[in-house]
């Protein structure tokens, strides 16, 4: 639960930082749609749909379904991943 809060009280910081400013001017009415993937039993079977779709729409994808992704050719455009230690409380 500490680690939604810490990620929650961050996002106006990240909101205001240079890189995700940049990162949303360069992709700013390049896709109107988004597509986000995890790691979980049912994305096997969408991933010949996420193919077709890949060059349409912008890419988020979870850490743990990265590696899937690749072995099918499917390139995000982002990965995201949030590190569960204990480090930000000391």
């Amino acid at each position: 639960l500490l680690t939604y809060e810490q990620f929650l009280q961050n996002i106006p910081s990240m909101l205001e930082s240079i890189p995700f400013q940049r990162i949303l001017s360069e992709r700013k009415n390049k896709f109107e749609n988004a597509i986000v993937v995890s790691a979980g039993p049912s994305l096997a079977k969408q991933l010949s749909l996420l193919k077709v779709y890949q060059d349409k729409a912008v890419i988020f994808c979870a850490d743990g379904a990265l590696s899937m992704l690749e072995k099918e050719g499917i390139a995000p455009d982002y990965v995201t991943n949030l590190d569960y230690s204990d480090w930000p409380i000391k």
